[in-house]
């Protein structure tokens, strides 16, 4: 996504499929990287920042880490690139360290129990979800991924943002399909409140 320029500007690639100056269907093998690298070094070139979702994990390059301004892989995503088990939120802020190593500013991971852990040069954090029924988890990381990068260009903090993206997630689980399931901006805004409320009662 980005702006006319008059506010902040973004390139958000979620699960190799990239929908602003670019498109790439898919990534079939490691040779495809190329697209990706061109399309994060012309969006920084355009002071765009960028949200990578790393998948699938074994086509994320190491060359591609420090071209992701912010990376969002889920649980499993995580250890796989990472190489340490993510079972715990405790796992996740580890793996996070990892993986900002390598570059990249910020990592977001999606856990299984919906929650997540944002972790930046300030340490991380394990923001939680609230219970919902699940039907259907079908795209529910490309929906956190989705609303996440809409709430960047909103100008919201990473921790906020993160939130946002719980939230989509939390709401997109409970229908069948992908964007069928997806919340409009009302349900998306009262499922954030909740959200906002249950994790300023949590130590996190």
């Amino acid at each position: 996504m980005a702006t006319d320029g008059s506010g902040p500007a973004l390139l958000s690639l979620g699960s190799i499929n990239v929908d602003v100056q670019f498109r790439i269907e898919h990534w079939p093998d490691a040779g495809d990287t190329v697209d990706v690298q061109r399309a994060t070094e012309s969006a920084h070139a355009r002071g765009m920042s960028v949200v990578l979702d790393p998948a699938p994990p074994e086509h994320m390059e190491k060359r591609l880490y420090p071209l992701a301004d912010i990376l969002t892989p889920n649980a499993l995503e995580a250890q796989r690139l990472s190489g340490r088990a993510v079972a715990s939120a405790e796992d996740a802020g580890a793996a996070a360290a990892v993986l900002r190593e390598r570059g990249t500013s910020a990592v977001v991971i999606k856990l299984q129990n919906g929650g997540c852990v944002v972790a930046t040069a300030q340490g991380w954090r394990h923001f939680t979800a609230v219970p919902v029924p699940v039907v259907d988890t079908t795209d529910a990381g490309d929906g956190f991924t989705g609303a996440l990068a809409v709430a960047l260009l909103e100008g919201r903090r990473i921790d906020q943002a993160a939130l946002m993206g719980t939230a989509a997630a939390a709401i997109a689980v409970g229908g069948y399909g992908a964007q069928p399931s997806y919340p409009d901006r009302s349900r998306l805004d009262g499922m954030f409140q909740l959200l906002q409320e249950a994790n300023a009662r949590s130590p996190g």
